[in-house]
């Protein structure tokens, strides 16, 4: 009997030992990442807002704003645009790119600022009809970024123009959405003008390269068209008032100051976000400056910039 209860303790007392010893032995999380000087991290994207140029179902090319990655070098921030416009599963309802989707960036550079890019052969399998939408769509994505005001496009080494009736280097002149209300050849001139187009139930901007006969300010044909009940056209709009009047305008530096009538009111002194874009964007595209005050009878009422 005593010999079984000695037994007992023995047995008790071991095994007590072992679970202690194993305790003790065991290592502590904390102590295992300093061993192995494990320094967990997370790594952050930052995204910042771009623009490119889809096609709608009505073959025009139209701004559309999207999420890229935001980077340092203005070579890098081209190439992100440029792989939206591949890579363009996620469009929004009724636009499309026109890039194909097998087209690979093969090189790019950057030169002052002239960009160049040289793509993959598979740039080529384009509908004819659709070639020089390409190129307008691809130089006015890229145009977005201020520090690029040239581009040079190339397929496997070889300039494009081998391929498309295109210049060597493409500058905004190229235009975008061209129409021609021409009658003769006297007092041309090209003249960017940028309308509204909804789809899907969204407002989307709609840039228009007119040459027409016209000898005025490009600041007063802007007007006269956006303020036109007739527009070149099908499906855009301007919301212009067709009585707005731009009394006068002056260009101070990077400022070109507009004094209009009171009809460009929507009502309460109140301008239409759609109609200081379409003005904005329209003078911008004609006119080196950087920022627009709109006045009504000479009062300050809005500043748009670049």
């Amino acid at each position: 009997m005593l010999k079984k209860k000695a037994m007992r303790k023995i047995l008790i007392t071991t095994i007590t030992i072992v679970i202690i010893l194993m305790i003790y032995m065991m290592p502590s999380k904390s102590s295992n990442i300093n061993s192995l000087n494990v320094n967990p991290t997370i790594e952050y994207k930052t995204t910042e807002i771009g623009y490119v140029y889809l096609l709608s179902d009505n073959d025009l090319l139209v701004k559309v704003n999207v999420l890229i990655n935001s980077v340092e070098k203005t070579k890098d921030k081209a190439i992100e645009i440029i792989n939206k416009l591949i890579n363009n599963n996620a469009m929004p309802n009724g636009l499309k790119s026109i890039v194909p989707k097998k087209t690979k960036i093969l090189d790019v550079s950057l030169e002052d600022d002239t960009l160049s890019i040289n793509f993959s052969k598979d740039i080529l399998n384009v509908d004819d009809k659709f070639k020089n939408k390409l190129i307008e769509s691809i130089s006015y994505s890229i145009f977005e970024i201020k520090e690029i005001n040239n581009i040079k496009l190339y397929v496997n080494d070889e300039e494009l123009s081998k391929y498309f009736d295109i210049p060597n280097v493409i500058t905004r002149e190229f235009g975008i959405n061209k129409t021609y209300n021409i009658k003769s050849l006297k007092d041309i001139q090209k003249v960017v003008v940028y309308y509204i187009n909804n789809i899907d139930n969204t407002n989307y901007l709609v840039p228009v390269t007119n040459y027409v006969n016209n000898s005025e300010d490009k600041i007063k044909i802007i007007i006269e068209s956006l303020s036109s009940s007739y527009i070149y056209q099908p499906n855009l709009v301007s919301l212009l008032n067709s009585k707005t009047e731009l009394i006068n305008y002056e260009i101070n530096d990077d400022t070109m100051l507009l004094n209009f009538n009171n009809s460009i009111f929507m009502g309460n002194d109140y301008i239409l976000e759609e109609v200081v874009y379409t003005i904005g964007y329209s003078v911008f595209d004609n006119y080196d400056v950087d920022k627009i005050i709109f006045n009504v009878d000479n009062r300050t009422v809005k500043e748009f910039k670049k």
